[in-house]
């Protein structure tokens, strides 16, 4: 049986495909059951099974089951961010006939991608290889779902037509075959923005790491580094959720209508990235991760430096491994760290400070030394680091008496804020008594910062109070209002407004003329008909026809005209026909 040689990045799909063209078989459930044993296995395109017999047929000249998997299928794909047990259950369901398990053991069915993996090619890519080789075949890296362009060719990918409509299943195919069946390969994006070839230059560089699965706990402190280089951490290791979710919506905006992304960064999805730097709950889809390496790292070659270092520091050093004081055993750290490690080490073992305070002098993380000086094994750290002597005690009594700030003591005495806390809650009086001599010491040290920024005058307005640099006149205005109102004016200035005139947009003066002179111009004498009553409306529609429409209100000369006439009107004699004769 002849077998195609290997090439770069080819799947077993295209393997199997031109087995079947180099041997002459019309059939292609007749190549799946000689090369599988079954006349489906090898027709699957992206999660072939029975590689066992795969293996055994071919005499192993493309490697045994496990580096079949994961050198010609995109199977190291989705379980790259997985623990590694998941990798030899995985390739174990593909040698069996168990195959379809398999989708719903990588949880694809409930993903954004979903459980149909539609074949895909590069039209440059496609011609390069049919002009090197003499056939064009599938790529790995165009399978995968987070690769809409060519990393390469930056040119978008073409979706076959073939196996998405339903057509072609039982068929075996390669990229430039003439189909007379099923729609055409139509591409995944119309003008590609360059964000997508950053992920999938990250999807190809996921899918061919050599490198054993990654840890989760060590993936989470790799996120977590990422993140407080990016300003996403507090000073206490708090995650600036609100701030992340905001970065991540706007990195991905651009992608965010397009499939699958529109299942994972949108508005209303984006928060799903929380879980993968909080603790860890479960195995998640790969783009998530690509989506948070790409924003916090920029490249797979600076993850992939920080998860070795959080797996070099987080891994248990040997039972039978010693490490004496003055020598670095493997895992080492750098040189700059090595030395104050050292000097972090000297000082906490002869008692010169707390391991807080030693690291702050160093400059280090409290987290990365403790766990670089557990691992080295320098120091075998207790809980409470430094022991409170009853001389100690005694003298932190005496300044809480004092109302000092706890920062002061802490600073003064070289103890943490975590063992000042406690020595108050054992004693609640204590505190009790702190809290009031704390008021009494920053009522005093406001008056004074507030009598210094007074200087020589004696009295101040409240805005003129409010603008002094260091006065602290918020705090005295909260807490001791009574003794800051003596140097406050009793008679604050009051700016008032200039009058401001009110220009009349309409002239109802002359519009009182005009309609007085419409009224005189009825004459004395009005004939009402037996219907109208002897009412405003009885006489101004009489008047002849004006430029506006008459609002009496405003036209007091016109009014008095129409009164009048109302007057005679009512006094005047009823006329035969029922006609009111003024």
């Amino acid at each position: 049986m002849l077998l195609p040689p290997h090439c770069n990045d080819i799947t077993l799909y295209s393997i199997v495909g031109l087995i079947a063209r180099l041997n002459g078989h019309e059939n292609a459930r007749t190549t799946s059951q000689l090369l599988f044993g079954s006349p489906f296995s090898g027709l699957r395109h992206d999660f072939p099974s029975n590689l066992a017999h795969f293996c055994q047929v071919t005499e192993q000249c493309y490697g045994d089951v496990a580096f079949v998997a994961n050198n010609f299928t995109i199977l190291p794909y989705f379980l790259r961010f997985r623990d590694s047990p998941s990798n030899p259950e995985a390739v174990g369901l593909m040698s069996s006939n168990e195959a379809e398990r398999l989708k719903f053991f990588l949880g694809l069915p409930a993903s954004p991608v979903g459980a149909l993996l539609p074949l895909r090619h590069c039209p440059e890519c496609a011609l390069i290889d049919q002009k090197e080789n003499g056939f064009a075949y599938w790529h790995r890296e165009h399978q995968l779902p987070s690769s809409l362009v060519c990393p390469c060719h930056n040119v978008p990918l073409l979706q076959s037509g073939i196996r998405r409509d339903g057509t072609g299943w039982s068929c075996l195919h390669l990229p430039l075959d003439e189909r007379d069946h099923g729609s055409g390969p139509t591409p995944l994006v119309v003008a590609p923005p360059p964000l997508l070839r950053q992920l999938a230059t990250l999807g190809s560089q996921a899918l061919r790491d050599d490198a054993s699965s990654i840890d989760p706990q060590s993936l989470r402190y790799a996120y977590l580094h990422g993140l407080k280089q990016n300003g996403l951490l507090t000073l206490t290791g708090k995650i600036r959720a609100i701030e992340l979710i905001d970065r991540l919506e706007k990195a991905y905006r651009p992608i965010a209508g397009l499939s699958p992304f529109n299942r994972i960064a949108t508005p209303n999805t984006i928060e799903g990235l929380l879980k993968l730097v909080r603790k860890p709950r479960g195995p998640s889809n790969p783009i998530s991760h690509l989506l948070l390496i790409n924003l916090l790292f920029g490249s797979w070659e600076l993850f992939r430096n920080v998860l070795s270092w959080e797996i070099e520091i987080s891994a248990p050093p040997p039972p039978e491994t010693i490490h004496p004081a003055s020598a670095i055993s493997e895992p080492c750290p750098p040189e700059l760290l090595s030395k104050q490690l050292a000097s972090i080490s000297c000082r906490v073992s002869v008692g010169d400070c707390s391991l807080t305070k030693a690291c702050q002098d160093e400059n280090v993380d409290i987290g990365t030394a403790t766990r670089w000086l557990g691992k080295l094994g320098w120091l075998n750290l207790p809980k409470r680091p430094k022991k409170l002597t009853q001389g100690l005690r005694s003298k932190v009594s005496a300044m809480l008496d004092q109302g000092l700030p706890l920062i002061h003591i802490e600073r003064e005495l070289s103890l943490s804020k975590s063992t000042i806390d406690r020595l108050c809650s054992e004693a609640p009086e204590q505190l009790q008594r702190w809290k009031a001599a704390n008021h009494r010491w920053k009522r005093a040290k406001y008056r004074q910062a507030f009598l210094n920024a007074l200087g020589s005058r004696t009295q101040l307005t409240r805005k003129d109070a409010q603008k002094l640099e260091g006065a602290g006149y918020s705090w005295l205005y909260r807490h001791d209002r009574i003794w800051l109102s003596a140097y406050l004016s009793s008679s604050p200035v009051v700016l008032r407004r200039k009058p401001t005139h009110r220009r009349e947009r309409v002239n109802w003066l002359a519009r009182d003329e005009e309609c007085s002179r419409a009224i005189a111009s009825l004459g004395q004498r009005i004939h009402l008909e037996s219907w109208e009553r002897k009412k405003v409306q009885a006489i101004l529609r009489r008047l002849p026809k004006l430029s506006f429409s008459p609002r009496l209100d405003r036209l007091p000369k016109s009014k008095a005209a129409i009164t009048d006439l109302l007057t005679a009107l009512n006094r005047a004699p009823i006329c035969h026909h029922s006609e009111r004769v003024l």
